[in-house]
């Protein structure tokens, strides 16, 4: 066993599901391994989650590297989110949670 996991410091079982477990992160980690995504497509897909927290919920699931995100254009200023190799790995635990 992970000496790390024993004391639960930097556990990465235990910050894969710190990551996951937040509300919404599933929901739109699911929709995101479907196909890429726009932020709206995000919001209409997932109609009850605010645009403050979709936001929030984007960005760490980025910064835990579990999506993706490019800008492709400045002017209408467009972002698409898409899953990471590190997703795609985690599709059929996922898709058993649905």
């Amino acid at each position: 066993m992970n000496q790390d996991c024993i004391s639960l410091n930097n556990c990465p079982v235990l910050s894969l599901f710190n990551s996951l477990w937040k509300r919404w992160s599933i929901y739109i980690l699911f929709h995101i391994l479907k196909s890429n995504k726009w932020f709206n497509e995000l919001k209409k897909a997932i109609p009850k989650i605010t645009s403050k927290v979709l936001s929030q919920r984007l960005l760490e699931l980025e910064q835990e590297w579990f999506i993706s995100k490019n800008i492709l254009s400045n002017s209408p200023f467009r972002v698409e989110y898409s899953s990471t190799q590190k997703t795609k790995n985690l599709k059929k635990i996922l898709e058993k949670l649905n």
